[in-house]
């Protein structure tokens, strides 16, 4: 969610994901973790032995996905 409460929509999100071909035990970084719409999509995909690390410059971006991603 942004400040305005509206959610985020990542540009080329379905595309992305699709190239990715991510892979239940793969290992993916997201160098622009942002509010991690990406990475959401990756996290869906992932298995239990998959890893995800995301970062971002931006600490107050990369602060917020931890609080949505309680089911992950």
């Amino acid at each position: 969610m942004t400040k305005s409460g509206e959610r985020h929509a990542s540009v080329l999100f379905q595309p992305a994901i699709d190239v990715l071909r991510v892979r239940a035990d793969g290992t993916y970084l997201d160098c622009t973790l942002g509010l991690a719409g990406h990475s959401e999509g990756i996290l869906r995909k992932l298995g239990p032995q998959g890893h995800l690390i995301g970062f971002d410059r931006d600490p107050r971006r990369s602060a917020l996905p931890r609080f949505g991603w309680r089911g992950f």
